[in-house]
């Protein structure tokens, strides 16, 4: 499954598009890249999300996840672009869907100084979004939720960057991110399920592995994640919805209910 299982993975109805999460720890080359094309149909999105040596601020313990020291390359658009963006674009082509940075938690001095913060995030996005094929967008996800400001919404609008409302114990629920939500639209919708709140990864990996049936259904995340792009499907855009084994016990599983929600939402009457 691990080599191979890509290809059976596509075949499946609801499973359109995968998040490549492993991008985030180590970037992937394009021998990669292109292996995973070969197992994909001409309507499959990937998900990619940007190495951490360029979205994260600070180089973290393994087992922790503890802040160790600053990394040089923050949000250095050459350095996204030579080590992730172009073997990407090439092997990937038009199945490149999303070019996703995820902001982990930021240190005082980023968060104190926010237009430093937005200055070099602007950079990024001057440099990597020419280098997008066309359909494909770039989405930013935080988890700082002081983060999600006017000033942030309106740079991300401004610039086309699509926001990755993050489902995770740090951020706040679907429906309190909606108005920041609004202040970014029109657009496709992209979000990531990553945990369910209350929980820490390592506590629900222990606790739900094998990842084979559903521990604790978040019937409430559901409905607001299909209410919300049943909206979007609406207004003529698309959405790309990607969910860890965290979120309720077991990924495929997860993907099933909120299905038949934006289905129930988008009948007629």
């Amino acid at each position: 499954m691990a080599r191979s299982g890509l290809h059976a993975y596509s075949q499946h109805p609801l499973f359109s598009s995968v998040s490549l999460d492993r991008a985030f720890y180590r970037p992937v080359d394009a021998a990669q890249y292109l292996a995973f094309a070969a197992q994909v149909g001409p309507q499959f999105r990937f998900v990619v999300k940007m190495a951490a040596m360029i979205a994260d601020a600070q180089i973290r313990s393994a087992r922790s996840g503890q802040a160790l020291r600053d990394i040089p390359n923050f949000l250095d658009p050459e350095a996204a672009l030579e080590l992730c963006v172009n073997p990407a674009v090439v092997e990937l082509g038009a199945r490149l869907g999303v070019l996703a940075f995820q902001l982990s938690p930021l240190r005082g001095r980023w968060l104190s100084d926010r237009p430093a913060l937005l200055g070099r995030l602007e950079s990024m996005w001057k440099v990597v979004l020419p280098a997008l094929p066309d359909g494909a967008c770039a989405a930013l996800e935080v988890r700082d939720r002081s983060l999600l400001t006017p000033q942030m919404a309106a740079s991300l609008k401004a610039h086309g960057v699509r926001y990755c409302v993050g489902l995770h114990d740090r951020m706040p629920a679907m429906t309190d991110q909606l108005t920041f939500l609004r202040n970014v639209w029109p657009g496709d919708r992209v979000c990531r399920w990553s945990l369910q709140r209350g929980f820490r990864y390592a506590a629900a990996k222990d606790r739900w592995q094998p990842f084979d049936q559903m521990q604790a259904p978040d019937c409430m995340t559901r409905k607001d994640l299909a209410k919300a792009v049943a909206g979007t499907f609406a207004s003529g855009y698309g959405a790309f919805v990607t969910i860890n084994n965290k979120a309720e016990g077991s990924a495929p599983l997860s993907v099933i209910e909120p299905a038949l929600e934006i289905l129930h939402e988008s009948e007629p009457g």
